[in-house]
């Protein structure tokens, strides 16, 4: 079982008189029983979890809502639970402490659950759980961001523009594949993972009620099922397990893509935002023969990033991708929403050190971040030092970091806690340029998972249009009595952090220029850069139906690779070995159409619901494959 930190209390009082600067914010800290993760244990105390959830994501740091999240399902959190053995002979006594088990594994000795904030604390009591952290709400590859209605029977009374420009129907100049081989999807079946297929009951970021939900579109031919009006579509959408309440349907949007394209394939959909666990067997139940259980599907696609997906290894989501391809399956996934800057140049939107450096002189770290931190990381390559890494945003719109360091699951010897400051309001500030903490991530990773993450928005509304404010990231390397006894005090792992903004707006950071083995760029991590997979980027729809991107050019905001495996992949509780040598894999593999139209999700404009993003480019190249598939039955995935 994993120790708790030294109580370093008095320590940090004794800090907080000696220096007025320090604003010490109700933040989640590393105090806790030692088994429930920092947010959790405060979570579960009774003056947190007595209030509304977004005065509870306030007192643990965390967004009220969004990716970075806690995941809720009602009054419930879902949660993750790690073993050092006997993970599936456990799930009778994590029932009877008051969880609702939703994947468990042996393999990897660990458990997705949702559980009451009042039972976390039994939870954590019950016999071999060594750990339980919180379930992230995952990315979903949609920001933040003229059509025939009339061929009824080729995919609905909506339709994608993405049948036009991605070559599907006969246009001047161009035979269309349904012409040319007849293919429309007959006899293949394309599985979907993403947050929900028919649960929403507004629409994402309002409390208008959706246009439409499943029944109605299966009605207006914008769904297989059985009151489709159009031959061979009748066969109902195999829901294997829908999402949790409060998803937005997103899946349901990339079902009508799919649809669209390919409007005589069978349909299939499970969730993906129950857990990484839960993910992983969703993609392989998907996979499996109807016979087993499954929905047979021969072509698999999904939209969802979580947070601590593993940045230089592949981790059990990417596993069960490589098992499903291995046995025929084509898998496509999103490549993410996270470049910042010219979709031609290598953008700003992740920042990379390859080893980890320590600030020489350790009284420069910031003082809110307490004074357990000695070791800051110093952003600057050059003969300077810099313990912050400034990031300047719109004033109001969220940040999302994730950072990742190049150590394998289940063999972390290095300590990273992350901490993201801002300057206090001028009007609130004690001194010149005081700093808070307004999210951290300090929890305990030794032999779990290398990776950490902070998400915050402002609630204070811009006083003009497009004021900006800077928040600023320190990394502390944590090791020693005072901060992680169990921590080793000479691993200096490579560290990344990637901004996972989802194509909402930064304005700049302080370090853009790839230097002295810095490397800026890349946003492409976790299963969407494993190679086994098909990473599809986005590329802007023709509103005319004319082929004005017909060379694809990438949308600014969709992610690029390469991404870069320093370790094998997470196949049990042992660590994976060091590879003799780094697997670098580019990415995305193509593009395809996003913004095109759908009955319900996204943005209304140009006189339709339009999705956007590299969810929607996903569905387009995975309904194509479906035909390619139909017309090639015998080739084989390659």
């Amino acid at each position: 079982m994993r120790q708790p930190r030294v109580n370093i209390g008095a320590i940090a009082l004794f800090a907080l008189l000696l220096s007025c600067c320090i604003v010490w914010p109700a933040l989640a800290s590393a105090e806790s029983d030692g088994v429930l993760a920092p947010e959790l244990a405060k979570l579960a105390s009774s003056a947190v979890r007595s209030q509304p959830p977004e005065a509870q994501a306030e007192a643990l740091g965390l967004p009220a809502s969004g990716p970075g999240s806690l995941q809720r399902v009602g009054s419930q959190v879902a949660v993750e639970l790690e073993f050092e053995g006997g993970a599936v002979a456990a799930l009778p006594a994590l029932r009877e402490a008051g969880a609702t088990i939703t994947a468990a594994s042996g393999v990897y000795q660990r458990v997705d659950a949702i559980v009451s904030p009042a039972d976390l604390h039994a939870l954590a009591a019950a016999p071999g759980v060594t750990g339980v952290e919180p379930v992230r709400t995952p990315i979903v590859a949609s920001p933040e961001t003229s059509v025939s209605q009339t061929a009824i029977c080729e995919g609905g009374t909506t339709l994608s523009e993405g049948i036009d420009q991605l070559g599907v129907v006969t246009q001047p100049g161009n035979v269309g594949v349904r012409e040319a081989f007849g293919t429309r999807g007959a006899g293949e079946t394309i599985g979907v993972l993403s947050d929900s297929y028919n649960v929403a009951t507004t629409i994402e970021g309002s409390e208008t009620a959706i246009p439409t939900h499943a029944a109605e579109d299966i009605q207006s031919d914008n769904l297989t099922g059985v009151e489709n009006n159009c031959s061979g579509q009748q066969a109902p959408v195999d829901v294997l397990e829908d999402g949790p309440a409060g998803s937005h349907d997103e899946g349901r949007a990339m079902l009508q893509i799919v649809h669209d394209i390919a409007p005589h394939a069978n349909l299939a959909f499970a969730t993906a935002f129950n857990g990484e666990l839960s993910f992983a067997q969703n993609i392989e139940r998907l996979a499996a023969p109807v016979s087993d259980g499954g929905a047979g599907a021969r072509v698999i696609v999904d939209d969802v990033s979580y947070f601590e997906e593993p940045m230089f290894q592949d981790g059990p989501v990417a596993a069960a991708v490589a098992k499903v391809t291995a046995a025929g399956v084509v898998y496509l996934s999103s490549a993410g929403n996270n470049n910042i800057g010219s979709a031609k140049e290598p953008g700003i939107g992740s920042w990379e050190t390859p080893e980890f450096r320590d600030t020489e002189n350790s009284a420069t770290c910031p003082i809110p971040v307490g004074v357990s931190a000695r070791h800051c990381l110093d952003f600057d390559p050059g003969p300077g030092e810099d313990n912050t890494f400034g990031i300047t945003i719109e004033k109001g719109k969220p940040v999302h970091i994730a950072i990742g360091w190049s150590e394998p699951w289940y063999g972390v010897d290095a300590d990273l806690d992350a901490y993201l400051l801002r300057h206090v309001p001028v009007k609130l500030a004690k001194v010149p340029g005081e700093t808070e903490v307004v999210s951290l991530d300090d929890r305990d990773n030794i032999d779990g998972k290398p990776a950490a993450m902070v998400a915050w928005q402002n609630t204070e509304p811009p006083e003009v249009e497009g004021e900006t404010e800077e928040v600023m990231l320190v990394i502390n390397r944590c090791f020693g009595n005072v901060c992680d006894p169990e921590a080793s005090s000479t691993a200096k792992p490579r560290v990344k952090l990637i901004l996972l903004q989802n194509g909402s707006p930064v304005v700049g950071t302080e370090y853009e220029e790839s230097k002295g083995g810095d490397v800026v760029g890349p946003t492409i991590f976790g299963h969407n850069g494993t190679a086994s997979v098909i990473t599809v980027g986005a590329s802007s729809f023709s509103s005319d139906g004319v082929h004005i991107n017909a060379a694809g050019i990438p949308e600014d905001y969709s992610s690029h690779g390469p991404e870069t495996h320093y370790y094998g992949p997470v196949l049990s509780t042992t660590p994976a070995a060091k590879l003799a040598t780094p697997e670098v894999v580019e990415k995305p593999d193509v593009v395809a159409t996003d913004c095109g139209a759908n009955t319900f999700f996204g943005q209304y404009y140009l006189g339709f619901w339009r999705f956007c993003g590299t969810s929607a480019a996903a569905p387009h190249a995975a309904a194509v494959i479906a035909l390619m598939r139909q017309a090639n039955p015998a080739k084989p995935p390659a």
